[in-house]
């Protein structure tokens, strides 16, 4: 079996693209930054292996992720919520990272492998298969397969391998049967017919294994699909968030345009309820009046009512905006 290196790759997207490279074993095998674009970041990847994880350390997922991670057909890991600056700079103090955009993808990369490190542990574990057969039963895990599945998918690949090479081997006595006898002839008729009946169950796994293979893929596409609705419902939040504090102001407008009306008709109604003082001539002319004491006392008495109910109305005014305020 040819060996595929399968990766776990971080990438922080923007004018300057972080790429960072785990293997599944957690370990660091490329870290490196490029301004040539998303693209230029792909070709990058390529030559190193195959994805089976494409992280990134925000959520949602940004656009040239979801790119990165559709162009190879990988399983998308996105966090819960953005990472914290101080727990970034804890993860990859020992990597070594020239900028934040480095380090940013470096971050991503090992979330996705803590994300799946106890199921990458326990196949590595495995016995009686090889370090490339583990790597392949792990992608196949990471995107979707149960163990037993990945087991039966890797079994039908090495047996359609090794029917093809029976095949080859078949084809050179088959052309030097005119010297063989009918008897040896008719034993290698037998032979194939009963090697024909025994291919019946390993055809029924390669099924199961092919179907494995279908379902794993449909399920990286609703998680896609899952990615993209998350986006999409961050956004309409967002702009949903936008709308709710613009008719919040609104109503706040409203309301403080109604609070100076209703002061404005209180101050007024309090100024129009001062009585003007009468000059002192009027003043000294009516005190010479006879009976000017006992006009003077009746109408100190009547001002001093309305004031009081000037005031009375004035105190019920108040209360009244109060009340409409709250």
């Amino acid at each position: 079996m040819n060996f595929v290196r399968y990766l776990i790759v971080g990438i922080d997207p923007g004018n300057t693209v972080g790429i960072a490279v785990l293997g599944l074993d957690g370990r660091k095998i490329s870290l490196q930054s490029t301004s040539a674009g998303i693209d230029e970041a792909i070709g990058a990847v390529e030559k190193l292996g195959t994805p089976s994880i494409v992280a990134t350390d925000v959520y949602p997922a940004p656009e040239n992720v979801l790119r990165v991670a559709s162009s190879f057909n990988a399983k998308l890991f996105v966090p819960r919520g953005n990472v914290r600056e101080d727990m970034k700079r804890e993860i990859a103090k020992d990597a070594n990272v020239s900028n934040a955009h480095e380090r940013d993808a470096y971050c991503a990369a090992v979330l996705a492998y803590r994300a799946h490190a106890n199921k990458l542990r326990q196949i590595s574990a495995l016995p009686d298969f090889s370090v490339e057969e583990k790597e392949k039963l792990m992608h196949l895990t990471i995107n979707g397969y149960t163990l037993k599945n990945a087991i039966l998918s890797l079994s039908a690949q090495k047996e359609g391998k090794n029917e093809e090479q029976g095949e080859r081997a078949r084809t050179v006595p088959a052309q030097e049967g005119h010297n063989s006898d009918s008897k040896f002839s008719q034993l290698g008729n037998l032979t194939v017919a009963a090697f024909g009946e025994l291919r019946s169950p390993q055809k029924l796994q390669y099924e199961v294994a092919s179907l494995s293979r279908e379902n794993a893929h449909l399920k990286k596409l609703v998680q896609t699909l899952e990615n993209e609705k998350q986006a999409l419902a961050m956004q309409v939040k967002r702009l949903a968030n936008g709308a709710y504090a613009k008719m919040m102001q609104e109503r706040e407008v409203r309301n403080l345009k109604y609070q100076v009306k209703v002061l404005g008709e209180i101050i007024q109604r309090m100024r129009g309820g001062k009585r003007k003082s009468p000059d002192k001539k009027g003043e000294k002319a009516h005190l010479q009046h006879p009976q000017s004491k006992g006009i003077k006392k009746l109408q100190e008495k009547e001002e001093q009512e309305r004031e009081e109910r000037q005031e009375t109305d004035i105190e019920a005014l108040i209360n009244e905006y109060r009340q409409k305020r709250q």
